[in-house]
């Protein structure tokens, strides 16, 4: 129902379309616009619980946005940040993968 995400989503779809790289790039796209809007939300909260929420989204995005680069890069080609500074994306880009919190990640019965 929001005609700007309708838009979004519909030229993005059809850029993923192209081809895997196009695919990928898109990939990288979406989570630096998520990280961006995520980091704004943080911002705006008060909420010790919602903060932690956002930030756990947050850094799936951040651990999404090194694979989407990792695959990019194994096509041999250099990722450059479509969002954020190229600066921010090589932070993350060479930073380690990141894990859940505490008791967090794992699987049921304690596996």
């Amino acid at each position: 129902q929001n005609e700007e995400l309708s838009t979004l989503y519909r030229a993005l779809i059809e850029r993923g379309n192209v081809s895997l790289e196009e695919a990928l790039h898109v990939g990288g796209y979406i989570e630096e616009l998520d990280i961006g809007d995520l980091e704004e939300a943080i911002a705006e909260s008060s909420h010790a619980d919602v903060v932690q929420a956002y930030e756990n989204l947050e850094r799936g995005s951040r651990n999404h946005l090194r694979a989407f680069v990792g695959q990019i890069e194994n096509l041999g080609i250099v990722y450059e940040a479509q969002l954020m500074s190229q600066e921010e994306v090589d932070a993350i880009v060479n930073s380690a993968t990141e894990r859940g919190g505490k008791g967090r990640g794992k699987r049921r019965g304690g596996r």
